[in-house]
């Protein structure tokens, strides 16, 4: 089985030094067929990168030696190659190993952005939950102005103005009545930009890789993001917020928005759980399907455990938690337009429903719970999406600095204490 990225770290000297030396390399996947190696020599030898080429239809696999790497020289790009330099070439080889494999030539003059991302899409299909959105974004984005570029021929200044163009001219009002020309109006605008260009270069990346296309320019590669405007200004409901929106919802979303600050759970969360994952003996909800695929149980306060358990009584544990007026499951959009007509009921700022999910998170800092304890209930894999909520907790934490007992020093004699300053 080859080593991937995850059993061995090839991206720097140090790591590499840490590997043990042997004449089998160490592999790192490009692709689903490709693969960049590296062979560890002894101590006061370079070691040695290599591309291999293995296609999955029985077709014969194909290795070559790239070059030396930066292990004990700096890299120069091209006697010792560093990480990111062995990479690029290898990734240039790819399309005339697969060319020598299979006997087919790589496809060239025809084979345009839109078939990258289609066949980029189709790689997606059936293990990523996150397809939808990219195809969206695909067709409504990326195609209409470069789909019908060839790979080849394309540009780092096209890919440029394409990102800047994507700002400048997006004619779709903002959600949340925000104006357009607003400061946080362009910031999510060079936000979705970047989205967008992450899907542009994870595209063509996947294409070259694959040997779709034999192309030597990395257009797209040179092409920056927006510098920080990714981190959005998070909005948290106060308790006396809570309590008025919850107030003018009517009662089954009421129920929804309930779940939502109690809990965390994002609207889709909410929407699936069912009678059985609420856990009353220990004041627990079990998130069995989340947005990471990682099922997680959710610890409740007194009120929270009161609240599931007064809608949960007497019903199956198949059973939905949260239903609508009608009886059906809160769908997708089922919910469309009812959090903005209780926010303009209650006369608060403009909130979304996923809010509420930042506003529990809030209340858990301001109460105590550390970074790491708030990830585990949103169920974020580390602490550094839950980084937003950190100075709430350094208020927590200032406050229990300040109610630990003295050490007494303030007792010490006056007179050593008047020694040491004239010292």
């Amino acid at each position: 089985m080859p080593y991937t990225a995850r059993h061995a770290k090839l991206d720097t000297p140090t790591a590499r030094k840490k590997l043990s030396p042997r004449h089998a390399p160490y592999w790192d996947l490009v692709s689903e067929t490709c693969s960049l190696g590296y062979r560890r020599g002894s101590a006061n030898k370079s070691g040695t990168w290599l591309a291999k080429y293995s296609p999955q239809d029985g077709n014969k696999r194909i290795q070559k030696k790239i070059g030396a790497a930066d292990d004990l020289l700096p890299a120069d790009g091209v006697v010792c190659l560093s990480y990111q330099q062995a990479k690029a070439k290898a990734i240039e080889w790819f399309p005339i190993a697969a060319q020598i494999s299979t006997g087919a030539l790589p496809r060239r003059g025809g084979y345009t952005v839109k078939n990258a991302c289609d066949d980029y899409l189709k790689k997606l299909e059936g293990y990523s939950r996150s397809v939808r959105s990219t195809r969206y974004s695909v067709n409504a984005n990326v195609l209409p102005v470069l789909g019908g570029i060839q790979v080849e021929k394309l540009t780092r200044i096209q890919i440029e103005q394409w990102h800047r163009d994507f700002v400048q001219k997006r004619t779709r009002k903002p959600a949340h009545g925000l104006d357009r020309n607003s400061e946080e109006a362009v910031r999510r605008r060079k936000d979705t930009a970047n989205r967008n260009l992450v899907i542009v270069k994870a595209a063509l990346n996947h294409c070259l890789a694959e040997g779709k296309v034999a192309c030597t320019n990395f257009a797209w590669k040179w092409v920056k993001p927006f510098k920080g405007v990714s981190n959005a200004r998070t909005r948290f409901l106060s308790d006396d917020e809570a309590r008025t929106l919850v107030n003018h919802c009517p009662p089954d979303f009421g129920l929804m928005v309930r779940g939502g600050l109690y809990s965390g759970m994002r609207y889709s969360e909410l929407a699936r759980i069912q009678v059985r994952d609420f856990d009353p003996i220990s004041g627990t909800v079990l998130v069995a399907q989340s947005k990471a695929a990682r099922p997680r149980r959710i610890y409740l306060d007194d009120e929270a455990i009161s609240f599931f358990q007064s809608v949960c009584v007497g019903r199956s544990g198949e059973a939905p938690i949260f239903i609508q007026k009608s009886g059906r499951r809160w769908e997708k959009d089922a919910a469309k337009g009812l959090m903005a007509a209780a926010v303009r009921s209650a006369n608060i700022s403009s909130t979304t429903f996923h809010e509420l999910r930042h506003s529990a998170a809030s209340r858990w800092a301001r109460l105590g719970l550390s970074l790491a304890e708030i990830a585990t209930q949103l169920g974020h894999a580390d602490v550094r999406m839950t980084q937003r909520y950190a100075h709430l907790c350094q208020k927590t934490l200032a406050d229990k600095v300040r109610a630990m007992p003295a050490l007494g020093i303030f007792n010490a004699d006056p007179e050593l204490v008047g020694a040491a300053t004239i010292q």
